[in-house]
């Protein structure tokens, strides 16, 4: 049996996984999906179209757009007639939010490499399990 739980399967090799957020106080996260409406409202100049884009609801996003502005303390989103769009703000903190997702992804892909995909040798973990018992 291999670590990914399959019989020897060479295409089923273990992997790594993990999911950067920011909490605020009072509890209030930032992740990937936060991040990527975010992108996708700067790049489509709408919140509809973002939402559309992602497969949500208006009114979820809207709701996480409240929760995450009233945490931060600043407008990430400027609304208008037209549509919407990123403030200055609301780019930074992304541009920060990606840098801190990508750090924390190569320290836990290096540390993975390093670590448990090396124990489990070719990504089938059977000859060290056995080994372990």
């Amino acid at each position: 049996m291999t670590a990914a739980g399959g019989g020897g399967d060479a295409t089923r090799r273990v992997e790594q996984r993990v999911k950067p957020w920011v909490v605020f106080p009072g509890g209030t996260k930032f992740g990937a999906g936060r991040a990527e409406l975010l992108r996708l409202i700067d790049s489509e100049g709408s919140l509809n179209r973002a939402v559309h884009e992602m497969g949500m609801s208006y009114r979820a996003a809207w709701g996480y757009l409240r929760e995450l502005e009233a945490a931060a303390g600043f407008a990430l989103v400027a609304r208008d007639g037209s549509g919407a769009r990123l403030t200055d703000a609301g780019r930074a903190f992304l541009r920060a939010y990606e840098a801190y997702a990508a750090e924390v992804d190569a320290a836990a892909e290096s540390g993975f490499r390093g670590a448990v995909a090396a124990w489990c040798g070719d990504g089938s973990g059977a000859a060290r399990a056995q080994d372990a018992q």
